[in-house]
């Protein structure tokens, strides 16, 4: 996976260590104090250097933090010996069957998985290790109110039909987007929200909340550069 690259990279690394120290955002820590069973088992999928992690443990949670990046992986340790973090790919995770109450993919990490059967094996794993009835939450960019801004009409205008005329293959394929970091390629994808929703019903989750941020949470102070973003709470279907 490419962007692994870009996670390894020096400077993004310093970036998410400064972060670190900023803790829950507001709406995570609304969502999780709502949803999140209490003193429950967490896994903190994509934790970088541990700032959701670090912060599930102070609320009293049995959590472990899992990411890619060897590099980040041992930054948060450094950072925060006493908290568990391992090196795991979120497409195959290391864990048994219902290991955990609950599960976090924070700051829009699920859309980093760079295509559609990365992004839905990753849901499927995490179905696998949640326990029955277990919370799923996540954000992701969205696409719904960017299609009229001048990048993505540019884009859609190049594929020489309306968008009414996409399949559901190319509407996935329109979100994915392609920029250069510190000369590294990175991949994201930013998909319609009813793209989430299908991959959700069919990986085994229910629906228990989604939304726009912005309609239920102010900007927040620590992080400026947060997209327009929408939240999701899913609840893995009992069997």
């Amino acid at each position: 996976m490419k962007n692994i690259e870009s996670y390894s990279a020096v400077d993004t690394v310093k970036y998410y260590k400064k972060l670190s120290s900023c803790g829950l955002f507001a709406y995570e820590k609304a969502l999780i104090s709502r949803y999140f069973s209490p003193f429950g088992n967490v896994i903190d999928i994509g934790c970088g250097t541990g700032r959701t992690t670090v912060a599930l443990k102070e609320m009293g949670y049995n959590v472990i933090g899992v990411d890619y990046s060897t590099r980040m992986i041992e930054t948060a340790k450094a950072l925060s010996p006493d908290v568990t973090y391992e090196v795991q790919d979120a497409r195959q995770l290391k864990f048994p069957d219902k290991e955990f109450e609950d599960a976090i993919f924070s700051f829009n990490g699920l859309m980093l998985l760079e295509s559609f059967e990365d992004r839905k094996r990753a849901l499927q794993e995490i179905n696998r290790v949640l326990k029955e009835s277990g919370i799923f939450f996540f954000t992701t960019p969205f696409l719904d109110n960017k299609i009229e801004r001048k990048y993505w009409a540019n884009k859609i205008r190049k594929l020489k039909k309306p968008l009414n005329m996409f399949s559901d293959k190319e509407l996935i394929k329109l979100g994915d987007d392609v920029t250069w970091e510190e000369k590294i390629e990175f991949h994201l994808h930013i998909p319609f929200v009813k793209e989430i929703r299908n991959m959700l019903n069919a990986c085994g989750f229910d629906i228990e909340f989604e939304g726009r941020r912005l309609d239920y949470f102010s900007e927040e102070k620590c992080e400026d550069e947060l997209d327009d973003n929408y939240l999701w709470v899913a609840i893995k279907r009992v069997a």
